[in-house]
Formats: C-alpha cells, structure tokens, sequence
C-alpha cells in the first residue's frame, strides 16, 4: 500500500469524524477552485462522497480549510485538526496581536482560535469580559490584565515573558489590539527589544462598516475617537476640511448626537453614514447629511457603538 494511499486514507476518515463532531469543511484542492460544502447537522450519520463531489481523486492532507467548528470543539480534537492541516507551531518569543469579535461570536477566525489555544498567555484589555470569550470557546489560559492605565507595568512583564521564550497573545474587547484601544505601546517596547510581533487579523468596525457605506473607500483617513473636550473635538474637526478621502470616526451612544451637531457645523452639506451593532442581530446603517441624521435620532432611540463616516466634499 502506497504512502500518498495511506495518506488519502487518513484524510477520509479524519473528515468523516470531524462531520460526526458537528464541523462544516470547505475542501479545496491545489489544482480545483471550485469549492463543496460538506456537513449535516450533530447528530445525524455523517454522508461523505468526495469523489463525486470533487473528482474522482479525493484531496490530500493539508488541502482542504475549515470555515466552521461547533461550539464546543475540544482540544484533543483541535490539535488532530491542527496536525492535518500541517500547521507550523507558535514561536517562541513572539507577540500574537489576536483580533477578536466585534459583535458576532462567529467573527472569530480559525487561526485566532489556534492562537489562543496554544498561547502560553493571553494580555487582555478586560479578563473578565475575555475569559467568557475563551470559556464560550472551550479554551482554558492564564489572563492577564493589559490596559489604558496599567499599560507601562504589563508592558514589562510582557518583554519579560518573552524573554523566556513565552508566546503571548494580546486581545482587546472587540476587533484588533492597538485600533482605537490598547497594544501600541507593547507592540513598540516588544519590537525596541527584538522579539517578534504577529498579527492574527480578523474582525475590524472600520473595514466592515466602510465597505458597506457605500461611500468611497479607495481613500480614507481614520479619526478613531476625537477628543472629549468641545475646543479640541472642533480643532480636530476644522483641521480634517482639507483631507481627501472618506473620513472615518469612532463614538459611543453617549456622545452621537453630540457629534452630529459638530459634523452639521463643519461639514453641513457631506453625505454621513451612522454604522452600529455591527455583526450583531440589530446591524444597521443611516445615511444622509447631518441634519437628517439629527431628525431621525431625535425621533427615536439609538443604542450601540458608532462607526460613523463622512464623504468627500461635494
């Protein structure tokens, strides 16, 4: 029995016991674009033909990509997945900036749960709010605190880890660490010292919002918060006149209305797109100029983080 038959062999079976598990696969083969879908629902008797779904030679290890794990998926099992998909381990020494959920459990990405599984630590801008992220996911690691007012002190401790050839995965409550949240300065104090930073990419408010905006997103300039304080929230506002492209903020439900009287002020006559609860089951975005926007939150509630994008001057 030949070695590529053996291989093909275990592949099979290993496919056949992860649809028995509940996982959705997305097989692909190296000469073969066109994808299937295979999975039942948990429970039901896994149906499995690849060959007459993708030809008559089944896939070899390593060729297929999983787009969907159940929710309990247990470590045993992700690491034979891991070991399939011949994987290359964690380094040692390396900063993992992990992008996490911004709304939606389902916007977590496979190689995200790798991280996260097989990180030594996890820096995380809230514990508690990380470690039901992790428990949801059935991953058990130390947490470790890593915020706006403790970032100089676990900053040290986290070259510190490194140093002894820790893998370190940094998140924050949504979306990616150091976008309008904390990890630059880690990131800065862990290149200063040479040790390797790498980013797991995945769910990000701007990127999702401004593709949907239907506002131009060839050229865009990120404001992320603007200041709390009215002087310099309209400095920073009158400054942004002369920049090309779209503009892009972040705000809290708190200060929106706040915000839209400002932009009404500076850029009256702009087209405006309010995004919010992005990924989450009440996702929805307003468009119209300031004023518009302006009526329609003083007729009704809304709630949720803000991403908030102003077009090009008419």
């Amino acid at each position: 029995m030949g070695k590529r038959f053996v291989q093909r062999k275990l592949c099979n079976e290993r496919l056949e016991m992860w649809l028995k598990q509940g996982c959705i696969f997305w097989l692909i083969t190296n000469s073969l674009f066109k994808a299937s879908l295979f999975g039942r629902s948990r429970g039901d008797e896994a149906q499995v033909s690849l060959g007459r779904s993708i030809g008559s030679k089944p896939p070899h290890v390593g060729s297929y990509f999983i787009i969907g794990l159940p929710k309990r998926f247990s470590s045993a099992g992700f690491s034979a997945l891991v070991r399939a998909m011949q994987l290359p381990p964690l380094m040692p020494g390396t900063l993992y900036l992990v992008a996490t959920p911004i709304g939606n459990l389902e916007d977590i990405t496979l190689r995200a749960l790798r991280v996260l599984k097989e990180c030594d630590v996890v820096a995380a801008e809230d514990t508690r709010h990380s470690g039901q992220l992790l428990k949801h996911f059935g991953i058990s690691k130390p947490l470790l605190s890593y915020f706006q007012f403790n970032e100089a002190k676990r900053s040290e401790e986290i070259i510190e880890r490194l140093r002894r050839g820790e893998k370190v995965a940094l998140v924050t409550d949504a979306g990616s660490p150091g976008i309008s949240d904390p990890g630059e300065r880690v990131v800065k104090a862990a290149i200063a010292a040479g040790f390797r930073v790498e980013s797991v990419p995945g769910a990000c408010a701007l990127v999702a919002a401004l593709t949907a905006s239907g506002l131009p997103a060839d050229e865009f300039h990120f404001v992320g918060f603007l200041p709390h304080k009215s002087g310099q929230r309209r400095n920073q506002l009158e400054s942004l006149k002369t920049v090309p492209g779209t503009l892009v903020f972040y705000e809290s439900p708190y200060r929106i209305e706040k915000l839209l009287g400002e932009l009404n002020e500076v850029f009256p006559e702009r087209e405006t797109v309010l995004a919010r609860e992005l990924t989450k089951k009440f996702e929805e975005f307003l468009r119209g100029k300031p004023a518009e926007l302006i009526e329609i939150t003083k007729k009704r509630s809304i709630k949720g983080e803000f991403v908030v994008m102003v077009g090009l001057k008419v």
